[in-house]
């Protein structure tokens, strides 16, 4: 499985750039095919990868769909796939990658933040709205938690948990949610 990390700022200042990148050097043995990082004010995602579905560099992470105004990190599977994409291709939505992080972003566009009760899978992921300023934090555990810690600083989210902690000072007491 890949990792993901990011920090998302509630206190209109821009995220920490730098301690994204930290979270991803933390999650290197997670994903030796590739790594990237998305920030834009106060949200920062990062992503190291490894490839199993769509191994072009089209699918690489942190996804951005300019269009639609969305980026998201994704860490996991989604079994449903194929059928959700032709579902949506037969709304009229095209796709530039073949893999399922950008079923998931489409699938947001489409669906509202409901979609994730349409999704089989293991998952985490944070999709970042650009037009709302918002996101859409998501987690299924069966193999993929999503940890994250809240308090007066900005934000941390991570899968596994160590890239995270790595962000906030190796305070592991701070995580909620995951099992």
């Amino acid at each position: 499985m890949c990792g993901i990390a990011g920090e998302i700022s509630f206190h209109h200042q821009r995220a920490e750039t730098a301690a994204v990148e930290r979270m991803i050097r933390a999650l290197a043995p997670r994903g030796p095919d590739g790594h990237g990082l998305f920030s834009q004010g106060r949200v920062a995602f990062g992503h190291r990868r490894l490839k199993i579905i769509d191994l072009s560099e089209a699918a690489q992470q942190p996804m951005v769909d300019s269009a639609l105004g969305l980026a998201i990190v994704f860490n996991g599977c989604i079994y449903n796939y194929p059928e959700l994409r032709a579902e949506l291709i037969a709304k009229g939505y095209q796709f530039f990658s073949h893999g399922d992080t950008e079923v998931i972003l489409k699938a947001y566009h489409h669906w509202g933040k409901n979609f994730v009760t349409r999704l089989y899978g293991m998952f985490a992921f944070c999709i970042w709205h650009r037009m709302m300023a918002g996101f859409c934090l998501a987690g299924i555990v069966r193999g993929s938690s999503l940890y994250i810690c809240h308090g007066s600083k900005p934000i941390p989210m991570g899968a596994p948990v160590w890239g995270a902690a790595v962000a906030i000072c190796l305070q592991p007491a701070c995580f909620i949610g995951g099992r």
